[in-house]
């Protein structure tokens, strides 16, 4: 191999290990899914199971309802772990309706109706 070729070959590993790094993984409808046993339907990114989703409703209606911003311990039904999920509510009025986000580690994240 001459010289010429392998600085081109380091030049494009080079780019190609910097676009992966710099280019991020953005969260769309293929990365969330539906979970409509429970009222209200809830919004769950992939690595949110349904079972833990609706266990978080739950304990945001029964420890946080109302409350613009809370951090709860989540109990869930399949790692059988608790796991720490912080809950935004915006829009709606002063203790009640809008959109609740919950986001917590391990890709945790769900969206639900305030309204619950």
């Amino acid at each position: 191999m001459n010289l010429q070729k392998i600085i081109a070959t380091a030049a494009l590993t080079a780019t190609t290990a910097l676009t992966a790094i710099a280019i991020p993984q953005t969260a769309n409808a293929a990365t969330t899914h539906r979970c409509t046993q429970g009222d209200p339907p809830i919004q769950a990114s992939m690595r949110t199971s349904c079972a833990f989703a609706g266990q978080a409703v739950t304990t945001y209606a029964n420890a946080a309802y109302g409350f613009r911003h809370a951090t709860l311990r989540i109990w869930s039904p399949t790692t059988h772990r608790f796991y720490r999920v912080h809950y935004q509510r915006t829009g709606g009025y002063r203790t009640y309706g809008g959109t609740v986000t919950a986001t917590g580690p391990n890709g945790i994240w769900m969206r639900f109706s305030g309204d619950i």
